[in-house]
């Protein structure tokens, strides 16, 4: 210890001297081993790889693996990799870490899967990193933003998209969190209380990322499209950040024009610091006042006064059908039904950077009335809380997840549990298989590593108008992917079309996608051509083009059935299911080899039965077939009721002899 410093060298010579650069040198003394992150549990197909990782902490740290009781030789390093796993690599893995100071241990479970369809058998075979099999059921859970206002749980608002939550708040000394918006949002429903028909107050707290040119919503209470027999109706407010200026406009009723005043203070908005914003509406005097920091930036009587918003909720963040999308963090929002006073608004900027009369904030904007108050300061759902199991070699890590793009509580859009392919039709898939069906929303999973190869596979159902924008993606795979072009009121014909790295969007493969049948859908890429196949019923049709591909830049995560990242008008209405992702270009032997097996017929060979120990405790594993027993070699032998892999054995004064039948 004593060693630590620093070190630096003098070379000398007849002619002079010159110094090295210092080298900081640190001795850190040696304690007894912490791990710091476990391996974790896997579960995974006859085939695919599996790595088991540990990191500790503590100095000359060394490692050993055990599977069960045994010593795996040569195991010794902080990951333990199987290359391909059978049924008898099933069990508890388990790993050691020592140094002179002591020891630390944990533990993992490896479960091998056994295919429930010749579908998901053919598919596995393939070994996608990503095969999400979209089978879980239950509603969509979202995200939810409290309202501590007068209006109470009618209030409350779902995060929605593209945002960051227990971001650093606004209010100076206190604890409380924010949200950092980067292409979401936060919606309300629509309620009567927070579109009075005459003066009302909204507030909030904002730090944008930047005050360049752009239209970006803070809080938005007007009709976009929710009248179905006016589509101009705009009737309502939005108060929203337009460059470097604060601007209130007002919406009218029959889009002649669409907004009947546009209240501008220039100058207002900076970036990268907290700002206090407010808009004051008085019916009275058909005034509204601008306030920045507690203070009057500008004050203009309007011509007409505000028509209520009717129908559409109250968002935060975008105007709820692409664009106006702000970037930055915001805090503290809150609406009022009257207009309150310049006195009020500088005692809440005054209480919120002092940080004596910080905590008191909340009180001193429930007291002033606020029907509406959101903190925005929730820890959001946990990441088990809408998972889409990974059936891919890629395991538990890439867990997918359901997303809503629903802009109110209750509304998720994006619902799990429907029907998708099974029998008659289908004879490879399971009788109960489970699809998702979709008007917006989407699957979600993290970011893949992809190159000048990649393959998607997927199994949609489209409605008769399959897209509210121009296209929608069964796979987007964070830099382009397969898409559905137009299939809208507009055009709807729904032409399968792939995007790579912003280009390739304008080729046409000809192939359709009909409506309200079951499809499947798939892109392989290499770096000389793009295959699309498609099929409708027993047929496999494709399409290709010659052209160069680089590797995927991929900047976002992957995507299926919904939208594109800051890309609300390109969402998908239909149902998704059976989604595979390959970082390899799928032969057409192999593509043929996948989409058979949704019409193959018969049961599932019975897999291998293996006899496993751990710690004394014996079990019989396997992935396919049903276990059977009997009393003798050549006896009868019955299923075993209720009998799954892991099978654990049960001693007994009699012999019993065990077999796989197909199932």
């Amino acid at each position: 210890m004593a060693d630590s410093g620093a070190y630096d060298l003098v070379a000398t010579n007849s002619f002079g001297s010159i110094t090295s650069r210092v080298a900081n040198v640190t001795v850190a003394a040696i304690i007894q081993p912490q791990i710091t992150a476990a391996p974790a549990s896997q579960s995974l197909y006859p085939g695919y790889p599996v790595s088991f990782s540990v990191q500790a902490t503590g100095g000359q740290l060394s490692y050993q693996w055990k599977k069960g009781s045994e010593l795996i030789v040569a195991a010794t390093n902080e990951t333990l990799s199987l290359a391909s796993i059978t049924v008898a690599d099933q069990g508890t893995y388990s790993v050691t870490v020592t140094n002179p100071a002591g020891t630390a241990a944990a533990a993992a479970d490896l479960t091998v899967l056994s295919p429930t369809s010749p579908y998901a058998a053919a598919v596995v075979a393939t070994k996608p990193l990503l095969y999400l099999r979209m089978s879980e059921t239950g509603p969509v859970l979202q995200s939810l933003a409290t309202n501590r206002g007068s209006l109470g749980v009618a209030g409350s608002g779902a995060y929605v998209g593209r945002l960051s939550l227990l971001a650093e708040g606004a209010l100076v000394g206190s604890s409380d969190t924010a949200i950092t918006l980067s292409g979401g949002r936060v919606g309300i429903g629509y309620s009567a209380a927070l579109n009075p028909p005459g003066s009302f107050t909204v507030e909030c707290w904002a730090r944008p990322l930047d005050a360049g040119s752009g239209s970006r919503v803070l809080v938005q209470s007007m009709i976009n499209g929710e009248i179905a027999d006016n589509s101009a109706d705009r009737s309502g407010w939005v108060f929203r950040q337009s460059g470097a200026n604060l601007q209130f406009l007002i919406g009218g009723a029959d889009g002649n024009p669409f907004y009947t005043a546009t209240v501008t203070a220039n100058d207002a908005v900076s970036a990268g610091a907290w700002s206090h914003f407010a808009a004051v509406y008085d019916s009275a005097s058909l005034t509204v006042s601008l306030l920045v920091n507690g203070a009057v930036v500008t004050n203009v009587t309007v011509e007409s006064p505000v028509l209520p918003n009717v129908a559409a909720p109250v968002l935060l963040g975008d105007r709820g059908y692409g664009g106006w999308t702000f970037k930055g963090t915001l805090d503290e929002v809150a609406l009022y039904s009257t207009a309150l006073s310049v006195a009020q608004l500088k005692a809440h900027y005054d209480a919120g950077t002092n940080a004596g009369t910080s905590e008191n904030y909340p009180s001193l904007i429930i007291a002033d009335g606020a029907v509406e108050y959101l903190r925005l300061d929730e820890p959001g759902l946990p990441p088990s809380a809408n998972a889409a199991a990974n059936a891919g070699t890629l395991g538990s890590d890439w867990t997918g997840a359901y997303v809503g793009a629903g802009s109110t509580p209750g509304n998720a859009l994006v619902a799990k549990g429907s029907e998708g392919p099974r029998p008659v039709l289908f004879p490879g898939l399971e009788t109960a298989n489970t699809a998702v069906a979709m008007t917006n929303g989407w699957v979600t999973s993290p970011p893949l590593a992809l190159s000048d190869r990649v393959t998607a596979v997927a199994w949609i159902n489209r409605q008769e108008i399959s897209t509210t924008g121009d296209l929608s993606w069964p796979a987007w795979l964070g830099g382009g992917g397969l898409h559905l072009n137009n299939g809208n009121a507009s055009n709807p014909e729904a032409e399968l079309r792939y995007h790579w790295n912003g280009e390739k969007w304008d080729w046409g493969s000809g192939l359709f996608v009909p409506p309200n049948v079951w499809t499947f859908v798939a892109l392989v890429v290499d770096p000389e051509q793009a295959t699309i196949y498609m099929s409708e019923g027993k047929t496999l049709t494709s399409a290709v083009i010659t052209t160069a591909h680089a590797p995927m830049v991929v900047n976002s995560a992957t995507g299926f059935g919904g939208n594109q990242p800051d890309r609300a008008d390109r969402n998908y209405i239909g149902q998704i299911d059976e989604v595979a992702v390959y970082d390899r270009a799928l032969t057409l032997a192999e593509i043929t080899a996948v989409f058979e097996g949704a019409y193959a017929t018969g049961p599932l060979p019975p897999s291998p039965l293996v006899l496993t120990e751990s710690e004394g405790v014996y079990r019989l594993t396997w992935t396919s077939g049903v276990l059977q027993s009997a009393t003798s070699l050549a006896g009868t032998f019955s299923d075993v009721a209720g009998a799954t892999s892991p099978y654990p054995m049960v001693a007994t004064d009699a012999h019993k002899f065990f077999r796989l039948r197909s199932n």
